[in-house]
């Protein structure tokens, strides 16, 4: 599941540099969701469950905001959907 959203193969047109980005972010999803003791988003429809965890992260000297979204499965697993991110000018 988070690996077809990440690359494009669920129906989501990306393009290399976008589905580049993402893989990268992959680090940082990882130890957002080993930190991480809340979420900031809840979003429900009929059908999925998805939440989001958010923060602005620190390397080198740079920051980024990290935002990763897990999708509730049919055993109400939260599973890892997908990783977005961007620099930050601080």
């Amino acid at each position: 599941m988070g690996w077809n959203h990440i690359t494009g193969r669920n129906g989501h047109s990306r393009t290399f540099k976008d589905i580049s980005r993402r893989l990268k972010l992959l680090e940082n999803a990882r130890y957002l969701l080993e930190i991480s003791t809340t979420y900031q988003d809840l979003r429900k429809n009929n059908i999925n469950t998805f939440l989001a965890i958010e923060a602005i992260l620190e390397s080198k000297g740079t920051f980024k905001q990290v935002r990763v979204v897990l999708k509730k499965d049919s055993l109400n697993r939260y599973i890892f959907y997908s990783v977005m991110g961007k620099d930050l000018d601080i």
